[in-house]
């Protein structure tokens, strides 16, 4: 796991601000570094939440327009790059989710599979399964898994992310996952410890979503 020593948060304080002012001044090279380091984070982030690379890029370049117009007035250590695009693609998405919520998902545009990456009959029925279920739950519930499970975020990062307490996170992320139990009632023996590896806290991890 990366270091999330204050120390450390406040060196990257630091580069994020040098790299705002940069930015702020008309510096083509320091936009490109922010792009490069935080361009596979939302999208992934906006596959998550939209099921859709299409839509993930433009979720993703609307982040970036957004941080560009905020960079003359971005405050010096007030939040860490990330964190702030991260935040600004999640209401994104979220608006998104909110605007189509008649509109029916593709279950094969993409696909969830277990980390062992097995390709069987039973792990694509049960990942078809575990997608029709999360989009089921809740816009912030399914926030707050993307950002934990699928992210790898601290809770409190996601928390910041979402600008919530740590508390209200964790309450939604143990709505989130009771729906999915309930939804998956059939299916949740096969989601139990030993079927999927275990993450550092000792909790079975999601599936997870990837591209055929």
């Amino acid at each position: 796991m990366p270091d999330r020593s204050p120390a450390v948060e406040r060196a990257g304080s630091r580069e994020d601000d040098d790299l705002m002012c940069a930015i702020a001044a008309g510096d083509q090279a320091a936009a490109k570094q922010v792009v490069e380091r935080h361009l596979p984070l939302l999208m992934s982030l906006a596959r998550y939440m939209l099921g859709s690379d299409a839509e993930a890029e433009e979720i993703a370049q609307d982040s970036f327009l957004k941080l560009w117009k905020q960079a003359k007035n971005w405050q010096p250590e007030r939040a860490l790059i990330a964190t702030w695009l991260r935040r600004v693609a999640s209401n994104l998405c979220i608006d998104r989710l909110r605007q189509r919520r008649t509109v029916a998902l593709d279950p094969q545009d993409d696909q969830l599979v277990a980390p062992t990456q097995q390709r069987d009959l039973e792990d694509k029925h049960l990942a078809l399964r575990v997608n029709q279920a999360l989009t089921l739950l809740p816009d912030r519930q399914k926030l707050a898994l993307t950002l934990c499970h699928y992210q790898g975020m601290s809770q409190k990062q996601a928390a910041q992310v979402m600008e919530i307490s740590e508390h209200a996170l964790e309450s939604l992320l143990s709505r989130a996952r009771r729906g999915l139990k309930k939804s998956l009632e059939h299916e949740w023996k096969q989601l139990l410890p030993g079927r999927y590896e275990r993450n550092e806290y000792g909790k079975t991890d999601l599936p997870q979503r990837v591209k055929k």
